[in-house]
């Protein structure tokens, strides 16, 4: 089974618990205008819930299997159903989100030794602040899982050349990346390899008590294997 079908199955364990089998939840496609998404969704009594019980909860199912065609147009943004991640260095905690909703919360998280803020070179141990994608998932990290981050952004990289610190064939390529949904070089001056990841065998007190990763969020095992549940590739992520 995917990541992606587990994700979004999870989304619905949370409200709907044991009737989650009755439906099977889809991404809803984009509609053919580009100006909202049309979906199928259940009636909110199939699920025993009352219409403000259900209120801000996404019922996606097959009529065919559900037996019923309801079908309701929604022009809401498609990233009204996405989950995210934002990633907050001031209360140092880590929300797993869908739309303006927030499911979870991860605290006590740890960042780079140089805190956070924007990241100028490879080994300055600073955790770059804006907005990536989940690029790639290791589950054989010494670190529990790593989630690696499309670092560095474009973003990133044009303040990065503005200030001199790559060249504009770097840019170019960092630019390229992005545009073609490929995970941008990690090799240049700003460095690479970023990404959300937990403990291995690290000292879990030491971990409540500083940051001290090289640039990296760093929760606890446990917390990765919880959040792991939600996680796919693609996925956005905010780092503020």
């Amino acid at each position: 089974m995917s990541r992606v079908v587990l994700s979004l199955r999870f989304c619905l364990i949370l409200s709907l618990s044991v009737l989650l089998w009755s439906c099977g939840m889809k991404k809803p496609p984009i509609a053919p205008t580009g100006g909202g998404v049309v979906v199928k969704k259940c009636p909110a009594n199939l699920f025993g819930l009352t219409q403000q019980q259900a209120k801000g909860v996404f019922l996606s199912c097959d009529p065919a299997k559900d037996g019923t065609a309801f079908i309701d147009e929604y022009t809401a943004p498609l990233d009204d159903y996405s989950t995210w991640l934002l990633i907050d260095t001031q209360k140092m905690q880590l929300e797993v989100k869908r739309g303006d909703q927030t499911l979870a919360v991860f605290a006590n998280i740890a960042l780079g030794r140089g805190g956070a803020g924007f990241k100028t070179r490879r080994g300055d141990n600073i955790t770059p602040l804006g907005e990536y994608k989940i690029g790639w998932i290791n589950e054989q990290s010494p670190f529990h899982i790593f989630y690696g981050l499309t670092y560095p952004s474009a973003e990133n990289a044009q303040e990065a050349l503005s200030k001199g610190l790559i060249s504009s064939s770097e840019y170019d390529a960092i630019i390229y990346a992005h545009q073609h949904g490929q995970i941008p070089p990690q090799n240049t001056a700003l460095g690479g390899q970023v990404g959300l990841h937990g403990l291995g065998r690290g000292d879990e007190q030491i971990h409540r008590e500083m940051n001290w990763t090289q640039g990296c969020v760093a929760l606890t095992n446990s917390q990765v294997d919880e959040l792991d549940k939600w996680i796919v590739e693609g996925m956005r992520v905010k780092i503020k």
